[in-house]
């Protein structure tokens, strides 16, 4: 499961080289499309009727589309309909797009685009269909409707899209910016973790650890991964707290060798125990191994797994997995950790307890 790229991934690491080709281009002042070419322009009149009556039954992200950065949702619909939002690349933006900088949006079916008026009737269609199948559908890794929720939000307000979109993000006090923002910001030279810049991102456990030690997890919100794989599970305390627990991606590190002279030499990667942060109040507070915050957050986990009965991407096994990791602080597998094409109970045996 290892080698499997968790949700969205692949996307994310190709669009970071795309978006900086889009803040380049972005600084034209009369940027010509070239797309749609005039064969797929479509018109909305042959097929208003049939848009109208579709309901969603499934849907993937396809990711990044190799026509300089637009992001593709797959949907099948109830009919068996097949068609694609797409989130377009300024290849596809019009004068008028570039001159308000709204996200341009397409609707993609039998071989035609149709743009998505910004007010149009179309659009308002398109949003009550995304916002009632990220309600109604199940899935996993591309097919989660996190993701579709997502696009519902971005269609609406038509803001650009970042980096890593439609990936999660961390809110960090601190002038470096969110989480994403941090971490696009690394140097390749340097060690995991100790490269994060976390100025005025970092907690005083002193100023919250009689309340920490009074929480108790009431209830599983949901999980999320982050712009460089990283996962942060979000939880409700007993006293109505939003928290969350930081599974940072730690990627293999490989020290600088002495030049001898052969050019693709390479050493043993340096491994490092997982770290684990607990996120409050966009700040983080490490969680120590073998501390009392450890020992702590154990409880709690422990605790939650039992009680709370949730089921999908909400189900227990998850605090369970999530717990193992805790306790073992082994590397989670870089790119398919916590979800991977397996049945969630397969799951304990693969993270376990960590007893």
């Amino acid at each position: 499961m290892a080698n499997k790229m968790k949700p969205a991934l692949l996307a994310s690491l190709f669009w970071i080289g795309c978006s900086l080709g889009m803040e380049v281009c972005a600084e034209k002042e009369h940027p010509d499309p070239w797309l749609p070419e005039p064969g797929m322009v479509g018109d909305w009149d042959t097929v208003s009727e049939r848009f109208k009556k579709w309901e969603i039954a499934d849907f993937e992200d396809k990711g990044i589309i190799l026509d300089g950065g637009s992001h593709g949702f797959a949907f099948k619909a109830t009919d068996g309909s097949e068609f694609q939002i797409l989130v377009a690349s300024p290849a596809w933006w019009t004068q008028e797009d570039w001159n308000k900088k709204q996200q341009p949006i397409f609707l993609q079916f039998e071989g035609k685009s149709y743009r998505v008026t910004k007010g149009s009737e179309y659009e308002k269609a398109l949003l009550l269909k995304l916002r009632q199948a990220a309600t109604d559908l199940k899935g996993v890794g591309r097919r989660r409707p996190i993701y579709i929720g997502r696009l519902h939000d971005l269609v609406e307000s038509r803001e650009l899209r970042d980096n890593f979109w439609p990936l999660g993000d961390l809110e960090l006090d601190g002038k470096s910016g969110s989480w994403n923002k941090r971490v696009l910001t690394l140097q390749d030279d340097n060690l995991p973790f100790d490269r994060l810049d976390l100025e005025g991102a970092t907690g005083d456990w002193d100023k919250i650890r009689e309340s920490f030690h009074k929480w108790e997890i009431a209830k599983f919100n949901e999980w999320d991964t982050l712009g460089d794989s990283s996962t942060i599970f979000r939880f409700t305390t007993s006293d109505g707290t939003e928290i969350g627990i930081l599974v940072p991606t730690i990627s293999p590190w490989h020290p600088p060798r002495a030049d001898d002279g052969d050019l693709f030499a390479h050493t043993e990667p340096v491994v490092f125990p997982q770290v684990i942060f607990l996120h409050y109040r966009k700040r983080l507070y490490r969680i120590d191994k073998g501390g009392e915050s450890e020992a702590k957050l154990l409880a709690m986990l422990d605790r939650a797994a039992k009680e709370l009965n949730d089921e999908g991407l909400l189900h227990p096994n998850y605090i369970k997995y999530l717990r193992g990791i805790v306790n073992t602080r082994t590397i989670v597998p870089y790119g398919s950790w916590p979800l991977g094409d397996y049945d969630l109970s397969e799951q304990q045996d693969a993270g376990g307890n960590g007893d």
